[in-house]
């Protein structure tokens, strides 16, 4: 399951276990359960719903896309993260709507993400365990 908001759910279907399993699909569902649409979708790629269930933000590698959960192909917008080829994780969203993404393993950067413009900054002074940080507002 990617996400729930009032009135929708959007999940994944299929193997997610295989990359590139050609039966994934992305479905929405209204609250009664029925399949409203139905689109393929690549299981390796990680997802998470916005807050309002408007749509769908996906990273890959040091880009973030945002689509729209009922096509699931259709880009939106898409904000770009430090240097060409680091890994990217998403971590969570900002009190205020914005998303902190990290980059790269080794010494990793956490950025923050405002879908809305497509900007995003690093954050500063973060500390090195982000596990046990718990995210309010961001200036």
């Amino acid at each position: 399951m990617i996400g729930v908001v009032p009135g929708k759910v959007v999940a994944t279907t299929g193997r997610r276990a295989l990359e590139g399993a050609p039966d994934t699909e992305l479905v929405t569902l209204d609250a009664q359960g029925a399949v409203r649409t139905r689109t393929p979708f690549d299981p390796a790629l990680q997802a998470l719903l916005t807050p309002d269930g408007d749509r769908l933000v996906l990273v890959s590698d040091n880009e973030v896309l945002t689509m729209d959960p009922r096509t699931g192909g259709r880009v939106r917008g898409r904000a770009t993260l430090g240097g060409p080829g680091a890994e990217a994780e998403l971590v969570r969203w900002t009190e205020d709507g914005r998303l902190l993404v990290l980059l790269g393993w080794d010494d990793p950067v956490l950025y923050l993400v405002d879908l809305e413009t497509g900007k995003s900054r690093q954050v500063k002074n973060v500390p090195s365990r982000l596990g046990e940080v718990v995210v309010g507002r961001l200036a």
